[in-house]
């Protein structure tokens, strides 16, 4: 049990250090930082806690952004200064509000600097300098030393009970840019970025080599009836191989970086998209499924900053759509 004396001097302590700040402070006046260093006692962090308790006296003493700093040369045995600063922030609650600890090296010796920042809305970019600009001193003053970041805690997100968002239709935005655009596109073809890895249960032994992998596109495009007009091979660039092929319908780039992936540049003049598609599920056949296409891209090409496919510009409307799925599953 606390010793009712100690009590009641505590409470004159902190009636005396009320009217201090009173005395201190003004409108126009109030403490932007507050520190608390390694001298400061344990009592004195107590009877500050109870002062910013009150919502009124951190009105009246605290200017809207303010800082609170503490440092302990004992981070393992004290650590009241961190309790202090956690019940602070928890005291402001809403962001934005920042508890930061940083843990600071000097040799053998360990040191704690912790911080509340208060109404900084760029804190992160803000710590971050700090932390420069304290490694950057210590070690202009030839100290073996490195300070850290350990712990970022912010507030609660200041939710707005009176928010009435006001609510805009389609046709409250002028559609006409955007209907000349639609209207004057040409697409001219598709092009697919294939990106091609080994299986992850087979090892990299049976990965395909560079011949075997020729003779995959060969025959993928032999199977479309694509009866190539160049075909050239490069293997003097990197571990790989590089594969250039054009055709009347075409053109295609394969590019294998000499282990487990392939990536292949494919453009069609016929945009549907069942022929990429079929180029793929050929690929990996004649590839005896031992790839799989880890990511695939596919893009419109042609005029007028073009964004649409051909079968695109039959679109009616939303309800017109006899089939609302995605290109690419």
């Amino acid at each position: 049990d606390e010793d009712p004396a100690r009590l009641v001097k505590m409470f004159e302590c902190e009636s005396r250090t009320v009217s201090a700040l009173r005395n201190a402070t003004s409108d126009d006046k109030r403490f932007d930082m507050v520190v608390l260093d390694g001298s400061t006692p344990y009592v004195m962090g107590q009877i500050m806690n109870s002062i910013l308790n009150v919502p009124r006296y951190r009105v009246d003493f605290l200017h809207e952004f303010n800082l609170f700093l503490t440092w302990s040369n004992k981070p393992r045995t004290e650590n009241w200064q961190r309790n202090f600063l956690e019940r602070y922030r928890k005291d402001v609650l809403h962001d934005p509000i920042t508890r930061v600890e940083f843990k600071i090296k000097v040799g053998e010796e360990t040191m704690e600097m912790g911080l509340v920042s208060c109404g900084d809305l760029a804190i992160f970019h803000n710590v971050n300098i700090l932390e420069k600009k304290i490694n950057k001193r210590l070690k202009r003053e030839g100290k073996v030393a490195e300070i850290e970041v350990i712990n970022l805690t912010g507030g609660l997100f200041p939710y707005n009970f009176n928010y009435d968002p006001k609510e805009f239709l389609q046709s409250d935005y002028d559609s006409a840019p955007g209907d000349k655009q639609f209207a004057e596109q040409q697409p001219l073809g598709r092009e697919v970025i294939f990106q091609f890895e080994l299986e992850e249960e087979i090892d990299i032994a049976e990965m395909p080599n560079w011949e075997g992998i020729t003779h995959i596109v060969q025959a993928a495009l032999s199977i479309l009836k694509y009866s190539a007009t160049r075909f050239d091979t490069y293997t003097d660039v990197g571990d790989g191989g590089l594969l250039l092929s054009e055709f009347k319908e075409g053109n295609l780039v394969l590019v294998w970086d000499g282990r487990r992936h392939i990536d292949i540049n494919l453009f069609l003049f016929d945009d549907e998209k069942e022929l990429a598609d079929s180029f793929a599920s050929k690929f990996i056949l004649f590839a005896e499924n031992k790839l799989k296409v880890a990511l695939r891209d596919d893009f419109p090409r042609g005029l007028g900053r073009v964004v649409n496919f051909k079968s695109d510009l039959e679109y009616k409307g939303f309800d017109s759509l006899p089939e609302r799925k995605p290109y690419v599953e």
